[in-house]
């Protein structure tokens, strides 16, 4: 498929499934914006990129911080005027049995799993529905639909349910994926 001109933002784009993804639709010719935690993890990702480093942009950003997610897409809006794909990789894993879990756990666990993507979608989704086409893709571990790992299941299901939930009145031009 060509992309060429188009714009996407995956968060977790700097692990092993969201650096895949990243690199891919590179190649593919689209323009890539990375929210990220860990600063060498983004070096290896911008390094990687090689010819199509002027495609790829990225900044340090807490998703779970709803200022800091709005600060990064509309800083992505403005450099690139548009945003095409929302890729929504990022997320967490706590192993553990649910019962044995702590409440700090539990709640961390939503954060990343759930809150990320809500706030994702959030500050992507008006800009989306304003130029009428946007495609909002969100990625889990099938660990967590089988309730695996301490907060998981919860959260991994509540974002599955959640990607559906986001198809609101106004979005109907919006294409939402579950994954």
């Amino acid at each position: 498929m060509d992309f060429d001109n188009h714009v996407a933002v995956v968060t977790g784009g700097t692990g092993a499934l969201g650096s895949t993804v990243t690199l891919n639709l590179l190649a593919s010719g689209c323009r890539v914006a990375v929210p990220y935690l860990n600063s060498e993890d983004w070096g290896q990702l911008d390094e990687q990129a090689g010819s199509r480093r002027g495609e790829l942009w990225g900044a340090k950003v807490d998703l779970t911080d709803g200022d800091a997610v709005r600060v990064f897409t509309s800083q992505v809006a403005e450099r690139w005027g548009r945003m095409d794909f929302l890729i929504c990789i990022a997320g967490g894993f706590a192993a553990g049995k649910t019962h044995e879990t702590s409440e700090e756990t539990w709640d961390r666990m939503f954060d990343l799993n759930l809150k990320s993507l809500f706030l994702a979608v959030r500050s992507v989704a008006p800009m989306m529905i304003r130029q009428g086409y946007g495609c909002i893709i969100t990625i889990s571990s099938g660990a967590i639909l089988r309730g695996g790992g301490a907060g998981m299941a919860g959260a991994g299901g509540a974002a599955a349910f959640a990607s559906g939930a986001f198809a609101a009145p106004g979005a109907a031009d919006l294409v939402f994926v579950r994954a």
